[in-house]
């Protein structure tokens, strides 16, 4: 068996190396959890604004008509992303209310402490208005 030269053993380790860090980064963007956090309505209304911008061409005096509608427009998702978010809270909260007295105390502070968790995430993902 013919043994490798060390610039081409170096070339593959190389190789190796590139093609595992690659590799990684595809799998971690694929395991990434998305984020759910509201986005005031400042960078909403911003948003909104560069895709009709882009997408339209808008003059000046077109946003001018433009701008306040979508100012309300941006209030309006910011609101209703945080009732959907209260509703679904609520949701969980009656559910662990019905069957939190078939739970031994072990299960129950377990419980206790992964509604304490999702308050904790909820009140970082939805800043107050």
């Amino acid at each position: 068996m013919k043994l490798l030269s060390k610039p081409k053993l170096t070339l593959y380790l190389l190789a190796i190396f590139v093609a595992g860090g690659v590799t990684g980064a595809l799998i971690s963007n694929k395991l990434r959890k998305p984020d759910y956090s509201v986005m005031p309505p400042a960078e909403i209304a911003q948003r909104i604004h560069a895709r009709l911008h882009s997408k339209l061409h808008l003059t000046p005096e077109q946003f001018q008509v433009i701008d306040p509608v979508i100012e309300k427009e941006s209030h309006e998702i910011a609101a209703a992303h945080r009732a959907v978010s209260d509703n679904i809270l609520g949701i969980i909260s009656n559910a662990h209310a019905e069957f939190i007295g078939t739970l031994t105390p072990e299960q129950k502070a377990t419980l206790e402490k992964m509604d304490a968790d999702r308050r904790d995430r909820y009140h970082k993902m939805m800043p107050p208005p």
